[in-house]
């Protein structure tokens, strides 16, 4: 399909990072480290987090198990947030979501889970037939589970382009890989998405783990925060780049006062892009209430802000280094592991080591490409750049 190739250049975007404009824009910045800063560090399976944001409970359309083991990055918190907003345009008075653990606050390890350490996973629970609401982890089946609305959850988080894994149960991967092929989705394309159902790809996303057919469980890129941890705490001018970057996946909490021109609160809720039930909740009133000149009201600002991360990337500098420091790495995926697949010999593994590569001014994009047995589209998509 058309619309599979954006869904899918996450597979590598992790792999490969172009820094340049982290050096190349270093003087535009304050000088005292940003606290905002979140750093995910190691591996999912072996890492921690430093200032982990909690997943927000003031929205609709989801339940969060406890507020213990709710942090995580901001990477994940928008494309989580941004994939249930888009369950919820398709099926507006559908029941929520019941999300479980994420991380601890300084992640590191997490009781029954052999991952969930530096913030970049979650377990999502699925959608019951006839919307009824689940308030826990259930087994799923055909008999009991909602399709459409979990394929279309599933569907939402592919668009976000920042998912690296799901984990589920084969039995439940056939029942959505027959289901989307019945909509829309050709072989093609599922055969790229589900690893064990169809063609498997190394690269599929979607991948068998015992014990997962009553949640999903989600890994998400973070390139900022593991690029934040990897800067240290010295360069501070580096981490605020990462801080107004990491900050365009996160809500943004508005303040709006009434001039007594304004409507009723549907129309105001309609123009701010929320619900009216979100817009009360919010506000502590009610939606026939009606909206005095001078009072203020509250709401949230939701979605990925490009502006910021375009801003960090394109602030003049004084001056620009001859050549760009490109830092490349390891081109082999991570290891795939999920809490069922934890073995000793797993842990012992050490994480790829990464790769530093100067670009010459006699290089071009072929040649890069040619020296990590690479296409130049798969090192343009890699790096976020164009021909």
């Amino acid at each position: 399909m058309d619309h599979i190739e954006p869904y899918l250049r996450s597979r590598y975007a992790a792999k490969m990072a172009v820094c340049t404009f982290l050096l190349t824009f270093p003087f535009v910045f304050a000088s005292t480290v940003p606290a905002a800063v979140t750093k995910s560090f190691g591996e999912p399976y072996h890492g921690r987090l430093a200032g982990g944001v909690p997943f927000p409970a003031q929205f609709s359309g989801y339940q969060l198990r406890d507020s213990g083991n709710i942090y995580a990055t901001p990477e994940l918190v928008g494309a989580l947030l941004d994939a249930i907003e888009g369950v919820r345009r398709n099926y507006p008075d559908t029941c929520s979501l019941y999300l479980g653990d994420f991380s601890s606050p300084t992640g590191g390890p997490l009781r029954n889970h052999a991952s969930h350490q530096n913030g970049r996973d979650v377990d999502i629970g699925m959608y019951a037939k006839d919307n009824v609401r689940l308030d826990g982890s259930q087994l799923m089946s055909g008999d009991n589970l909602d399709v459409a609305k979990t394929w279309c959850l599933i569907e939402n988080l592919l668009k976000t382009d920042r998912v690296q894994y799901m984990f589920m149960d084969k039995r439940l991967q056939s029942i959505f890989f027959e289901y989307a092929l019945r909509h829309g989705w050709n072989r093609e394309s599922l055969d790229i998405v589900f690893n064990n159902v169809g063609q498997s790809y190394d690269n599929s996303i979607i991948r068998h783990s015992r014990g997962h057919r009553d949640h999903i469980h989600v890994r998400f890129y973070a390139p900022w925060s593991a690029l934040a941890a990897a800067s240290g705490g010295s360069d501070t001018k580096k981490l605020a780049t990462i801080a107004l970057a990491q900050a365009a996946y996160l809500p943004k909490k508005v303040k709006f006062t009434i001039k007594g021109r304004e409507t009723a609160l549907t129309q105001l809720a309609q123009s701010f892009g929320v619900s009216t039930d979100d817009l009360c909740r919010w506000n502590g009133i009610r939606p026939t209430s009606r909206p005095r000149a001078g009072s203020c009201l509250v709401y949230y600002k939701r979605g990925f802000e490009l502006e910021p991360v375009n801003l960090a990337q394109s602030l003049p500098a004084p001056t620009r280094p001859s050549s760009d420091l490109v830092r490349l790495a390891s081109i082999e995926p991570s290891a795939a592991l999920s809490d069922a697949e934890l073995s000793p010999r797993d842990q012992a593994q050490s994480p790829a080591q990464p790769l530093y590569y100067r670009v010459k001014s006699s290089d071009n994009l072929t040649k890069i490409a040619q020296r990590y047995h690479l296409t130049v589209d798969q090192l343009c998509r890699l790096n976020g750049i164009s021909k």
